[in-house]
Protein backbone atom coordinates (compact mmCIF):
# COMPACT_ATOMS: atom_id res chain seq x y z
CA UNK A 1 0.00 0.00 0.00
CA UNK A 2 2.80 2.41 0.91
CA UNK A 3 4.65 1.54 -2.30
CA UNK A 4 1.56 2.26 -4.39
CA UNK A 5 1.07 5.66 -2.73
CA UNK A 6 4.76 6.48 -3.18
CA UNK A 7 4.56 5.47 -6.85
CA UNK A 8 1.53 7.71 -7.41
CA UNK A 9 3.23 10.66 -5.67
CA UNK A 10 6.32 10.24 -7.83
CA UNK A 11 4.17 10.16 -10.96
CA UNK A 12 2.37 13.32 -9.88
CA UNK A 13 5.65 15.11 -9.16
CA UNK A 14 7.10 14.08 -12.51
CA UNK A 15 3.93 15.21 -14.21
CA UNK A 16 4.01 18.60 -12.48
CA UNK A 17 7.64 19.31 -13.35
CA UNK A 18 7.91 17.93 -16.87
CA UNK A 19 4.55 18.59 -18.51
CA UNK A 20 3.61 22.02 -19.79
CA UNK A 21 0.37 23.26 -18.22
CA UNK A 22 -2.06 23.63 -21.12
CA UNK A 23 -5.71 24.59 -20.82
CA UNK A 24 -8.55 22.49 -22.22
CA UNK A 25 -9.25 25.15 -24.82
CA UNK A 26 -5.77 24.50 -26.25
CA UNK A 27 -6.12 20.70 -26.22
CA UNK A 28 -9.77 20.00 -26.95
CA UNK A 29 -12.06 21.04 -29.74
CA UNK A 30 -15.04 23.27 -28.98
CA UNK A 31 -16.93 21.44 -31.73
CA UNK A 32 -18.32 18.05 -30.76
CA UNK A 33 -19.50 16.09 -27.74
CA UNK A 34 -18.05 13.12 -25.88
CA UNK A 35 -19.83 10.61 -23.64
CA UNK A 36 -17.53 8.40 -21.56
CA UNK A 37 -18.75 5.41 -19.56
CA UNK A 38 -16.89 4.09 -16.51
CA UNK A 39 -17.75 0.53 -15.48
CA UNK A 40 -18.25 -0.90 -12.02
CA UNK A 41 -16.55 -3.82 -10.31
CA UNK A 42 -16.53 -7.33 -11.76
CA UNK A 43 -16.76 -6.04 -15.32
CA UNK A 44 -14.07 -7.18 -17.73
CA UNK A 45 -12.97 -5.10 -20.70
CA UNK A 46 -15.40 -6.92 -23.01
CA UNK A 47 -18.25 -6.06 -20.63
CA UNK A 48 -17.16 -2.41 -20.55
CA UNK A 49 -17.08 -2.37 -24.36
CA UNK A 50 -20.53 -3.99 -24.46
CA UNK A 51 -21.88 -1.28 -22.10
CA UNK A 52 -20.34 1.41 -24.29
CA UNK A 53 -21.87 -0.10 -27.43
CA UNK A 54 -25.31 -0.37 -25.80
CA UNK A 55 -25.16 3.28 -24.77
CA UNK A 56 -23.86 4.38 -28.19
CA UNK A 57 -26.77 2.58 -29.88
CA UNK A 58 -29.16 5.01 -28.14
CA UNK A 59 -27.63 8.07 -29.83
CA UNK A 60 -27.20 9.40 -33.33
CA UNK A 61 -23.61 10.09 -34.44
CA UNK A 62 -24.34 13.83 -34.16
CA UNK A 63 -25.93 16.10 -31.59
CA UNK A 64 -26.75 19.77 -32.27
CA UNK A 65 -25.16 19.30 -35.71
CA UNK A 66 -21.86 18.40 -34.05
CA UNK A 67 -20.12 15.00 -33.90
CA UNK A 68 -20.91 12.82 -30.89
CA UNK A 69 -18.37 10.26 -29.65
CA UNK A 70 -19.22 7.53 -27.12
CA UNK A 71 -16.34 5.62 -25.53
CA UNK A 72 -15.36 4.07 -22.20
CA UNK A 73 -12.78 4.51 -19.47
CA UNK A 74 -11.93 1.07 -18.15
CA UNK A 75 -12.00 0.33 -14.42
CA UNK A 76 -10.32 -3.12 -14.11
CA UNK A 77 -11.27 -5.73 -11.53
CA UNK A 78 -8.62 -6.74 -8.98
CA UNK A 79 -8.39 -9.99 -6.99
CA UNK A 80 -11.75 -11.28 -8.23
CA UNK A 81 -13.43 -8.06 -7.07
CA UNK A 82 -12.32 -8.33 -3.44
CA UNK A 83 -9.77 -5.53 -3.74
CA UNK A 84 -12.40 -3.43 -5.49
CA UNK A 85 -14.82 -3.90 -2.60
CA UNK A 86 -12.13 -2.57 -0.24
CA UNK A 87 -11.61 0.37 -2.60
CA UNK A 88 -15.37 1.06 -2.67
CA UNK A 89 -15.46 1.15 1.12
CA UNK A 90 -12.62 3.67 1.10
CA UNK A 91 -14.38 5.70 -1.57
CA UNK A 92 -17.66 5.69 0.36
CA UNK A 93 -16.38 6.29 3.87
CA UNK A 94 -13.42 8.64 3.46
CA UNK A 95 -13.93 9.88 -0.12
CA UNK A 96 -10.59 8.40 -1.15
CA UNK A 97 -10.04 8.25 -4.93
CA UNK A 98 -6.27 8.49 -5.22
CA UNK A 99 -5.56 4.90 -6.22
CA UNK A 100 -3.77 3.49 -9.24
CA UNK A 101 -7.03 2.96 -11.14
CA UNK A 102 -7.92 6.64 -10.80
CA UNK A 103 -4.53 7.62 -12.21
CA UNK A 104 -5.06 5.24 -15.14
CA UNK A 105 -8.60 6.50 -15.76
CA UNK A 106 -7.35 10.10 -15.74
CA UNK A 107 -4.56 9.21 -18.18
CA UNK A 108 -6.98 7.29 -20.40
CA UNK A 109 -9.39 10.23 -20.41
CA UNK A 110 -6.61 12.63 -21.37
CA UNK A 111 -5.90 10.44 -24.42
CA UNK A 112 -9.49 9.73 -25.48
CA UNK A 113 -11.38 12.96 -24.81
CA UNK A 114 -10.88 15.50 -27.58
CA UNK A 115 -13.90 17.73 -27.00
CA UNK A 116 -14.63 20.41 -24.44
CA UNK A 117 -18.16 19.06 -23.87
CA UNK A 118 -18.04 15.84 -21.86
CA UNK A 119 -20.66 13.68 -20.17
CA UNK A 120 -19.44 11.04 -17.71
CA UNK A 121 -21.69 8.00 -17.15
CA UNK A 122 -20.57 5.87 -14.23
CA UNK A 123 -21.98 2.52 -13.15
CA UNK A 124 -21.54 1.29 -9.58
CA UNK A 125 -17.90 1.97 -8.57
CA UNK A 126 -17.57 3.90 -11.84
CA UNK A 127 -19.65 6.65 -10.22
CA UNK A 128 -16.92 7.25 -7.64
CA UNK A 129 -14.34 7.52 -10.42
CA UNK A 130 -16.62 9.77 -12.51
CA UNK A 131 -17.02 12.15 -9.56
CA UNK A 132 -13.28 12.07 -8.82
CA UNK A 133 -12.48 12.72 -12.49
CA UNK A 134 -14.86 15.66 -12.51
CA UNK A 135 -13.29 17.04 -9.32
CA UNK A 136 -9.80 16.62 -10.80
CA UNK A 137 -10.52 18.64 -13.93
CA UNK A 138 -13.24 21.13 -13.01
CA UNK A 139 -10.87 23.63 -11.37
CA UNK A 140 -8.30 23.48 -14.18
CA UNK A 141 -8.01 26.53 -16.44
CA UNK A 142 -10.20 26.27 -19.53
CA UNK A 143 -12.70 23.79 -18.05
CA UNK A 144 -15.48 26.27 -17.26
Amino acid sequence: MKNRILFILILILLFLFYVKNVSASELCFSNGYTIMTINGINTDENGALYNRNKLASKFLPTYNNQPLTVDFLYNPTHLLGLADLVDVLGQMVIDRNDDYDMVEILNDASQKVTTQKLLLVGHSQGNFYANALYDAIVDEPGYN
